[in-house]
């Protein structure tokens, strides 16, 4: 599964990369090389098998984040989550159902 991402707030210092089943983790801007238009790619997550990789999104420590899903409404702190590498797996940040939506604050 393939995220297109393009973005670039120097006061962001990570990366938040969720899953469709809720692992989720922070990552260093400093782990992703910069890709030019012909750009292989890199991995942001590794995803166990029946999962997919579903958002990602600059965010400092002070960002809230609200996390959308099936039944359920998660809402955290980024200063909270885990710092991983980028082809790391994560932590479960939602629990019980699919996230439909991340909404960063």
């Amino acid at each position: 599964t393939a995220i297109d991402f393009a973005l670039d707030n120097k006061n962001k210092k990570y990366f938040l990369t969720i899953s469709e089943n809720g692992i989720g983790k922070k990552t260093l801007k400093t782990e992703y090389p910069i890709q030019n238009r012909n750009g292989k790619g890199v991995i942001g997550i590794k995803i166990n098998e029946g999962d997919r990789a579903f958002g990602i999104g600059e965010v400092s420590e002070e960002d809230e984040i609200i996390f959308y899903g099936t039944g359920r409404l998660v809402k955290t702190k980024a200063k909270d989550i885990s710092v991983f590498s980028r082809s790391s797996v994560g932590n479960i940040l939602v629990k019980d159902g699919k996230v439909t939506n991340i909404h960063l604050i």
